[in-house]
């Protein structure tokens, strides 16, 4: 079984299949069932960047005319994937169930790869997000080959289309597919649901610092697997699950989220697997990142992609200064970089205007009463700011130390902020969280979640963060320690003597 896998992975792939430029148009339309108010577009997009506007008419109805369109998949907000090509003249509706129908030309293709995402649940136990738990409980022979029987159903759909690009698309696609099944299967494999959700709540609510967490999580994990693997299945199922993965593979890396999703993932299996973080390897998860993205993700284009991604992420985190300044300078000094520089010099920029001693960007966010907060209404005392979500786990295990620290430090010259990042239409959820919880403090809600301008002055883009500033508004951390973190408070004690 292993070689016939083996040898129908390397019957998949796009490497020959180079970049095309066409002339001819396309042309899009069709209607989406019960449209969103004052919506007045639909957003066509790829997974390298591209983006384009289609119209949308009150009644569902959307059209538009690209003059040039590179062949590949697409992503059509409120339709799913799409296969678009120069010359299609492609009709898409979307009836009340959510059951795509297509016409026109362009239309054998489409049905071909809608009813190739739609079968894989023909034999693994899937929805469109993935395996379900029933997929988990399956041996290993019988998940391999049923996920054997996936690429062979998908095969013969390919068969059928006499655009070759389209057919290898496909089959490369179903391939990727069953790369992501086998990580999911290889991470929740015995895994009992009602358990692990369990497991999940207690990860939320326990305090990782306690003498005995480490002890009571892996009970709780453990408790949540009926089954495991032994040693040589675990070998198996590692070495099927990368095999349909090629790291120069640039067509499927500019067009397809599975590509994307699979490379995400075998380079954090990477930077553990090899040893590269701990007292042997690098400080952080960030620095093995980059490390793998220079070393061994050679194209290019995809090598520059993470290079980027992860070197900016870890400018955003980065406490010290003079590290910052470091990590700038060697991205900025390497030519391969050109094309990411600006946007990296933009991050940087943020980050000097929000340094030690900087006057803070203000807000004006509305509060759990109902009223509006403005951050410089607080100046007189040091301000600390926990940026959270009700919807992040590690920002509620930071909660009952913050809690702790507030009553520690009350009638100290100091106020406590709160601002959730949870999304409008969550705000009774966040408003009922805070009351559940009896949280003090300011408590404000951000009017745009992440996209506000505080948040994004800040460079935030992960959460929980925190934020220092001093009586006049200015910044004394704009990443500060956490409330769990003891640092915290010895630092608050010598400010606030």
């Amino acid at each position: 079984m292993n070689n016939k896998i083996k040898l129908l992975f390397t019957t998949l792939g796009l490497s020959t299949i180079g970049t095309v430029a066409y002339a001819q148009q396309v042309s899009l339309q069709g209607r989406i069932p019960n449209p969103e108010s004052q919506q007045q577009t639909l957003t066509l997009s790829q997974v390298n960047g591209y983006k384009a506007a289609v119209e949308l008419a009150e009644d569902g109805t959307f059209k538009a005319t690209f003059p040039t369109l590179q062949p590949g998949l697409y992503h059509l907000e409120k339709v799913g994937e799409l296969y678009l090509a120069p010359d299609y003249q492609l009709q898409v509706t979307v009836n009340k169930n959510g059951k795509n129908t297509f016409k026109g030309k362009g239309a054998a293709e489409n049905q071909k790869l809608y009813n190739s995402r739609q079968s894989l649940s023909r034999f693994i136990p899937s929805s469109p997000d993935g395996p379900l738990f029933k997929a988990y409980a399956m041996d290993i022979p019988v998940f391999i080959s049923q996920l054997d029987k996936y690429r062979t159903f998908v095969a013969k759909q390919a068969a059928g289309s006499r655009d070759d690009f389209f057919a290898s698309t496909l089959n490369n696609e179903a391939a990727l597919a069953t790369g992501l099944a086998l990580r999911s299967y290889r991470i929740y494999y015995g895994a009992d649901s009602v358990k692990l959700a369990n497991f999940y709540r207690f990860m939320d609510s326990s305090d990782r610092t306690a003498p005995n967490a480490t002890a009571r999580i892996d009970s709780a994990y453990k408790a949540a697997h009926t089954r495991s693997f032994t040693t040589d299945e675990r070998k198996l199922v590692d070495s099927l699950n990368y095999e349909m993965l090629r790291l120069d593979d640039v067509q499927s890396f500019n067009q397809s989220s599975a590509y994307r999703n699979l490379l995400d993932s075998w380079i954090s299996d990477r930077v553990y697997k090899s040893g590269l973080l701990g007292s042997k390897g690098f400080e952080n998860m960030q620095l093995a990142q980059i490390h793998i993205a220079n070393t061994q993700l050679n194209d290019p284009t995809i090598g520059g992609h993470y290079r980027y991604q992860f070197s900016s992420a870890y400018l955003k985190l980065i406490k010290e200064d003079a590290e910052a300044d470091k990590l700038y300078q060697s991205f900025m000094s390497d030519p391969t970089n050109a094309a990411y520089q600006p946007k990296m010099k933009a991050i940087y920029d943020k980050r000097m205007a929000v340094r030690k001693g900087k006057p803070s960007p203000d807000f004006n966010f509305e509060n759990i009463d109902g009223g509006q907060s403005k951050l410089s209404d607080l100046r007189g005392k040091y301000v600390y700011i926990d940026v959270w979500a009700t919807w992040c786990g590690p920002c509620k295990m930071e909660i009952p130390h913050l809690i702790k620290l507030e009553k520690e430090l009350h009638g100290k010259n100091i106020t406590f902020v709160s601002l959730s990042l949870d999304d409008q239409k969550d705000k009774q959820k966040w408003k009922d969280y805070v009351a559940e919880k009896q949280l003090g403090g300011v408590q404000v809600i951000s009017d745009k979640a992440f996209d506000t301008d505080f948040v994004q002055l800040y460079n935030i883009n992960a959460i929980p963060r925190f934020i220092l500033l001093d009586p006049e508004g200015n910044v004394v951390s704009p990443n500060a320690n956490r409330p769990s973190d003891p640092k915290l408070k010895e630092e608050l004690l010598s400010l606030l003597q």
